[in-house]
């Protein structure tokens, strides 16, 4: 670790420290000051030259004897090593003098040729002139090889008063934490969180070695290392892969970087294959929502994790590219009672009503004011109460707890509703929705709102009828009502296709029907109209060219199937119409989402079934279908 040292000549000993950081040319700076005047007849001349001066010794843990006469004034002869602003760590030891008022002293440095004199802040060479009230700072650069110690000498008459700092590179990282995992699937393979090593000095040289139990691969920087041991970047990323071991049995495996020790415990789990387990022990899935090529899950304990393609951040690890296979957790984000995933971002209710938001930014659908793309949940500005969220293609929503409705983001259509077709990069209030909504639902396009009477709102694209007025204008920028739709008890958006389950359980769609999601037909239905009867909850996804619906114990399904995403049945292509049963018919699906290329389902063991198209690692699976599909939950790889 780094660390200085100071010395004082005849003035007496001052007092070290130890663990203060360094950069490659960090400024040290040491303090002379006057201060004020004290009514003590002592001269300049008795303080520097002769015994009658008076000296005292203050520190930080021994302060001055006579704190009254020192609050007066004096001079102050001392030095403090500033280090930087992550550490903050200072020492600081002085003598103190009494001059009389509009004395003068020249002080001089000599030592490294980095040693300079500043007085009030300015620098002044090598020599200077000190009045009363005068700041007089040291300042030197520690050597470039971080091996050699860096000195100089203030003089000032007869006195003088040497500095040392003796730098070195901080070669331990910031402590690393992989999350157990409880719940490996035996036999299947798993992978930890990952890492990133940080807090060394640069030149710094990092190594990482392996240990603990056999069946672990350590990976760097996203490859696997063939061994043990590896050397790291700066910047390096640290993760392992091992399977899961049988149901009970527990392995462990540690990684030291640089001395600083971090330890994976993997406990293996009777799953069914082909599924994701809750990655974090004690804390159960609620939720899974999914993006075109990325989905998420949310966990009891408001931390959330997302798997797939990262070429927006939208994985929220903190990078931009590459592509996480398996579910990775998201950084800087505590709290979260719900998310929702949209094209390529999704965003994340938190229990304060904030929202936080990750991923591509181009329309400002982040909400942060920005049109920057971000890996790491950015706040939402102006948003504190919000009760609910959903997300569009490239436009966000957050209903209030007044009733209200703000969005943001992507404007072309008119999807924020208010009255414009410019983008907002800040949440803006959707016109004439300020109290009686109940429920949002963010299509790719379009957006709608059930109001607590039952009746429907939707604005925005409506090319294809999903707003549901009859007619298919290019953009409705406000809200207007649903045709012939008064007794709404839920509303589910997709891809240009708008659904409603009414008091009844009677299911009603309107939009798009090119595959079906309405009809048997292949032309555009304009006004709800009714595709299931006793239906429960329904599920779709902004980018879902379908949607799903709990019927009795059973799923069914409807719309477009080129990969097995509306029936999940063991066979892909072509469309559903009328709505079947998905999934085999199984009976223990709480949730699904359903999107452009896959879906998923959270199902009653606890654990979350994706199935569809695998590339981009859409399935969370690690390396199975990364190149194929999943056409039916039986299919294991």
């Amino acid at each position: 670790m780094k660390y200085a040292r100071n010395i004082l000549g005849k003035f007496g000993g001052c007092r070290g420290a130890t663990g203060i950081e360094y950069g490659m040319a960090m400024a040290l700076v040491a303090v002379v000051a006057l201060a004020g005047v004290a009514a003590t007849g002592t001269s300049i001349e008795d303080i520097f030259g002769g015994a009658t001066s008076r000296i005292e010794t203050v520190t930080e843990s021994q302060p001055a004897e006579n704190p009254e006469e020192q609050a007066g004034g004096g001079f102050e002869f001392g030095f403090s090593n500033v280090a930087d602003a992550e550490r903050d760590t200072k020492i600081d030891s002085a003598l103190t003098f009494v001059p009389e008022e509009g004395d003068s002293l020249v002080a001089t440095v000599i030592g490294d040729a980095s040693c300079t004199l500043l007085i009030n802040s300015a620098d002044v060479g090598a020599s200077a002139v000190l009045f009363t009230d005068d700041m007089l700072q040291v300042r030197v650069t520690s050597s470039a090889d971080f091996e050699t110690d860096v000195s100089c000498t203030v003089t000032a008459g007869d006195h003088s008063a040497a500095w040392t700092v003796a730098t070195g590179l901080d070669n331990e990282p910031d402590a690393f934490v992989f999350i157990n995992n409880d719940a490996a699937p035996t036999g299947e393979e798993v992978l930890s969180n990952t890492v990133s090593i940080t807090g060394v000095a640069e030149g710094v040289g990092l190594t990482a070695v392996m240990s603990g139990d056999e069946g672990f691969t350590l990976m760097v920087d996203g490859a696997d290392v063939d061994g043990a041991i590896a050397q790291l970047g700066l910047e390096s990323t640290v993760a392992l892969r091992t399977s899961g071991p049988a149901a009970g049995e527990t392995r462990n495996c540690y990684v030291s970087v640089n001395g600083v020790l971090g330890d994976w415990s993997v406990t293996g789990a009777d799953i069914p294959c082909g599924v994701i387990a809750s990655p974090e022990e004690g804390a159960e899935i609620t939720q899974v929502t999914a993006g075109i090529n990325h989905s998420c899950l949310l966990l009891s304990n408001g931390h959330v994790w997302c798997w797939g393609t990262n070429n927006y951040g939208q994985i929220g690890a903190g990078t931009t590219g590459g592509e996480f296979p398996a579910p990775e957790q998201v950084i800087s984000l505590e709290s979260a009672t719900q998310i929702s995933s949209g094209g390529n971002h999704t965003c994340a209710r938190l229990s304060s009503g904030n929202v936080k938001c990750w991923g591509r930014n181009s329309y400002g659908q982040l909400g942060d004011g920005s049109k920057n793309s971000s890996g790491i949940p950015v706040v939402v500005s102006s948003l504190s109460d919000a009760a609910n969220i959903d997300v569009g293609s490239d436009h966000s929503c957050a209903l209030t707890y007044s009733g209200g409705v703000k969005c943001w983001g992507f404007n072309a259509f008119g999807q924020i509703g208010n009255n414009s077709q410019d983008p907002a990069l800040v949440p803006a209030d959707v016109s004439n929705l300020t109290v009686g909504v109940v429920e949002i639902s963010a299509g790719s396009y379009h957006t709608c709102a059930r109001m607590s009477g039952g009746g429907v709102k939707c604005w925005g694209g409506n090319s294809n009828g999903a707003i549901g007025i009859g007619n298919t204008s290019y953009a409705e920028k406000i809200p207007v009502a649903v045709s012939g739709l008064e007794n709404a008890r839920q509303i589910e958006l997709g891809n240009k296709i708008s659904c409603a389950r009414l008091s009844g359980g009677e299911t009603k769609c309107w939009g798009d029907n090119h595959y079906n999601q309405v009809s048997s037909g292949d032309v555009s239905i304009t006004v709800p109209t009714k595709v299931a009867s006793g239906s429960g909850e329904l599920f779709a996804g902004s980018w879902a060219s379908g949607a799903c619906a709990l019927s009795g114990s059973s799923l069914v399904c409807w719309g477009k199937n080129d990969y097995a995403e509306a029936s999940g049945n063991g066979t892909a292509g072509g469309t559903v119409f009328p709505p079947e049963e998905a999934l085999g018919a199984r009976s223990d699906v709480v949730s699904v989402t359903v999107s452009e290329y896959h879906s998923c389902a959270l199902l009653q063991s606890g654990v979350v079934a994706c199935w569809g198209n695998g590339r981009y690692g859409r399935l969370g699976l690690y390396d199975a279908f990364l190149s194929g599909v999943r056409t039916s939950l039986d299919q294991c790889e």
